[in-house]
């Protein structure tokens, strides 16, 4: 049985990470709708999006392929975008420091969005801290 005050607070913050979600950078809400529509393939009884552990390297495989669908897309868009006798421009440092970024970003949300389907789904374990043992510090 679950108690009405946590039914309270989980719905409060659920309501307000679906608000926070809407203010994301418009970069990286497009992202998010991305992951979640390919991760929406993966959503099903067994996945190991649902694992106790998910293998970390398959997480990471997951979000370079989904970074690959991404950067496809993306050039697939701009080429559309440009004209016929113009050539595609592709902003790019010499460093990849904008690949890296977005890689790191996509991760970051590949990473929550499987939080949020394993907190949706009922096949995490919710705990809730004692308001006794909180000390500020994370513990």
């Amino acid at each position: 049985m679950a108690y009405p005050e946590l039914l309270f607070q989980e719905d409060t913050v659920t309501r307000d990470l679906e608000y926070l979600i809407q203010l994301y950078p418009e970069q990286a809400g497009r992202y998010l709708e991305r992951i979640s529509r390919m991760l929406d393939h993966l959503d099903y009884r067994g996945s190991m999006i649902y694992d106790e552990y998910p293998d970390r390297l398959a997480l990471f495989r997951l979000a370079e392929s989904i970074q690959e669908q991404i950067r496809r897309e993306e050039e697939q868009e701009k080429g559309d975008s440009v004209k016929p006798d113009q050539e595609p421009v592709f902003t790019k440092t010499e460093s990849g420091a904008d690949d890296r970024d977005r890689k790191t970003l996509i991760q970051i949300l590949l990473y929550y969005e499987i939080f949020r389907r394993r907190r949706k789904s009922g096949k995490m374990p919710v705990v809730y801290p004692d308001k006794n043992d909180y000390n500020g510090y994370g513990g």
